[in-house]
């Protein structure tokens, strides 16, 4: 990463162009602007379990999954937040003192600006700024069961992630496999019906469910 920042600021000082280089440096060092969060350690309920880490608010309102406290400001930090404060939290319990963790983090829109414009890419930009949330969509979710899921090194082994991610989304995968076993009784035609099914994962599955042994 360290290079690749190297290499665009030289070709950017090649360019003659050191009269914004030194609006950037003000920008960072003499007069920054920030970004702050809040972050207190809790669970919340998931697309298809409850989830523990960091709920989010501020400049960004949204979870971080993580299985510690440790553990979450650690990846904070290595990601340029900065932990500035840390106190009781107004959430608290009487049974129990939680806190509140304050970052914050520099903004630099002209930098940003520059890299886009130089190079019309803003793959960089998500590298240098990685947000603090890992909000995931159903689909991402239900991958992360995939792996989660302790039948998936059992008996759903043989499941390919993209049929497992299918049913499991239409909720035709439980902890306790019933509704998979009622699969045993659908039709091909039943089967085609399910949300974003094609006809290779449909025989997929009906060769899984043929094959497994209940």
């Amino acid at each position: 990463m360290e290079e690749i920042i190297l290499e665009n600021l030289n070709k950017f000082l090649d360019n003659n162009n050191l009269g914004r280089f030194s609006q950037i440096l003000n920008e960072i060092y003499v007069h920054p602007q920030y970004e702050y969060i809040e972050v207190y350690y809790d669970s919340w309920k998931g697309k298809f379990r409850e989830k523990y880490g960091f709920i989010i608010t501020g400049s960004y309102s949204g979870y971080r999954e993580c299985d510690s406290i440790s553990n979450g400001l650690h990846k904070l930090g290595s990601e340029g937040w900065n932990l500035i404060l840390s106190q009781p939290s107004i959430r608290t319990r009487t049974d129990i003192l939680e806190y509140a963790y304050i970052f914050n983090r520099k903004k630099t829109p002209l930098f940003d600006d520059l890299i886009i414009s130089e190079y019309g890419d803003s793959s960089l930009l998500k590298k240098l700024h990685k947000s603090p949330l890992d909000n995931k969509t159903i689909k991402e979710e239900a991958l992360e069961e995939y792996k989660y899921d302790v039948y998936a090194f059992q008996q759903l082994k043989k499941l390919s992630e993209k049929a497992y991610v299918i049913l499991k989304i239409a909720n035709l995968i439980s902890d306790n496999l019933n509704n998979l076993m009622d699969l045993e009784n659908w039709s091909m035609e039943e089967i085609m019906e399910i949300p974003s099914m094609e006809l290779d994962i449909a025989n997929e599955v009906i060769n899984f469910i043929q094959e497994f042994q209940w």
